[in-house]
């Protein structure tokens, strides 16, 4: 991990998938999660002009509730491509409910495609009819 700060200094916990615990929701959760520390790493990476760069490092304990049990660990929930595509829909659809047309506050356009050729999306939520559009500043994620 390269960034000095991460949210798992104020409070955010890896989350964690059981595989025998997903007959149940939730199916990523906190449970057993605990002890979380993000700091810097003894182990420094040599950048390209021979500079020493910090490393980071996320340490945690988890508490098993299985015997054998098959755990997966993810920084935030994981969804797929096309629920990303379902998402985007879902917001289009209540923001013509809610504002009763399109293009009110939410955009989407494809920005570019993927080295393995899928679409990815740009996604613009402001409000369009702001006369000061143009000033606004813009976060990119």
């Amino acid at each position: 991990m390269y960034k000095k700060y991460q949210l798992y200094c104020v409070g955010q916990k890896p989350l964690a998938y059981s595989l025998q615990r997903a007959k149940k929701p939730p199916l990523w959760s906190k449970e057993g999660v605990s002890n979380v520390k993000y700091g810097t790493s003894k182990i420094t990476q040599k950048t390209s002009s021979g500079k020493k760069r910090k490393l980071y490092m996320l340490s945690f304990n988890y508490t098993f509730e299985y015997p054998l049990e098959e755990v997966y660990f993810a920084y935030s929930v994981p969804y797929s491509y096309s629920q990303l595509f379902e998402h985007i829909d879902e917001y289009k659809k209540l923001q013509l409910k809610h504002y009763n047309e399109e293009g009110a506050v939410l955009d989407s356009q494809i920005l570019c495609k993927s080295l393995s050729g899928l679409s990815i999306p740009l996604i613009t939520i402001t409000d369009f009819k702001d006369e000061n559009l143009e000033k606004k500043k813009v976060i990119l994620l």
